[in-house]
């Protein structure tokens, strides 16, 4: 698959963000388990599809609240599943959205397992995830640090989203001012 947070064409010819969840018992932010990355902020008007990715020691589920009401199946140790597609759409005078996520079993959620979408209607807000989102950095345990190495490369990642939230809008002017010049785009 992509990396987390990296576009990947969908079957009509737009970009599908693919941003990937990890459940695990390691200790977060909120308690002894986590789900990585705990926020995920996504701009008004975008597609995305979530990995999820069971890589702690029991059976775990993503359930993303309303509006989306969506859940994966009960995901055994080491088991992936794909969540959505879901539009990330602001209501008329919303500026913000924020859509709640947990992992459903019984007692997970307040061992930590939980998180949220940020929806912003700011476009220059950046399709990513919070940092650690983009996969667990080689060397980082748990709540602790990474190393440079592995924060680089988190890094990295976030920054071909940035140059692809960015470059996305000026694609698509190409695109319609070729269309309507009958000219095959780039």
């Amino acid at each position: 698959g992509s990396p987390a947070g990296s576009p990947a064409p969908s079957p009509t010819g737009s970009l599908t963000l693919t941003i990937e969840i990890h459940l695990t018992q390691k200790k977060g932010a909120s308690g002894p388990w986590s789900i990585v990355p705990d926020t995920v902020n996504l701009v008004n008007g975008t597609t995305a599809v979530f990995d999820v990715r069971n890589e702690g020691t029991d059976v775990h589920t993503l359930m993303l609240g309303a509006p989306y009401d969506m859940v994966t199946p009960p995901l055994l140790p080491t088991q992936k599943a794909t969540l959505g597609p879901i539009e990330a759409n602001l209501t008329d005078g919303q500026t913000t959205l924020t859509v709640p996520f947990w992992c459903s079993i019984p007692g997970h959620k307040m061992l930590g397992m939980e998180g949220k979408i940020v929806i912003s209607a700011d476009p220059n807000a950046t399709n990513a995830s919070a940092p650690l989102g983009a996969k667990p950095a080689v060397g980082a345990q748990g709540g602790g640090p990474a190393d440079s190495s592995s924060t680089l490369s988190v890094m990295g990642a976030a920054a071909v989203v940035v140059a692809a939230v960015v470059a996305l809008p000026r694609l698509r002017e190409r695109r319609a001012a070729a269309a309507a010049a009958q000219v095959p785009p780039p």
